[in-house]
């Protein structure tokens, strides 16, 4: 499994070392539950490299499979709000008020939602990257506001 070390949640919580967007793009998809051969398969060539650089320079390890941080189980389908699109709206509001600039791939990710199951896949995403990049106060203050079962 591959993991963040410490220099790799550091970029990603303080732009310290300065890498690029495509590399914090490979970056934040590590979530220490995937193995690199299936972090590869979802990228293009490109990413692919960005991900042999993070290997190079030490912001990812890859590690035996240990056991991972305690992350939520998601949580069964929840009915769309009245107005699907607002709902949208206001969650990527709040993961790029809650995130800044590192958010901005998860709220383009929220407002391309076209279910009501990818809006729910979507949001619990941005609640585990929250969790991920040390936020726990705003990630559970999310998981209140949209209602997202822990």
């Amino acid at each position: 499994m591959l993991q963040k070390t410490e220099k790799g949640r550091q970029e990603v919580a303080t732009r310290t070392h300065g890498l690029r967007q495509a590399a914090r793009s490979v970056l934040l998809m590590i979530d220490g539950k995937r193995s690199e051969a299936e972090l590869r398969a979802l990228m293009p060539p490109a990413l692919a490299q960005e991900l042999d650089r993070l290997l190079q320079e030490g912001f990812v390890a890859n590690e035996a499979a240990a056991p991972a941080p305690a992350a939520p189980t998601p949580a069964p389908p929840q009915p769309a709000a009245a107005d699907p699109l607002q709902k949208r709206m206001e969650a990527a509001r709040a993961v790029t008020e809650a995130l800044g600039p590192q958010g901005d791939h998860l709220a383009l990710r929220i407002e391309r939602c076209k279910t009501a199951q990818e809006l729910q896949d979507a949001l619990f995403f941005a609640y585990q990257v929250m969790g991920d990049l040390g936020r726990s106060r705003q990630a559970q203050a999310f998981a209140e506001r949209f209602q997202i079962k822990l």
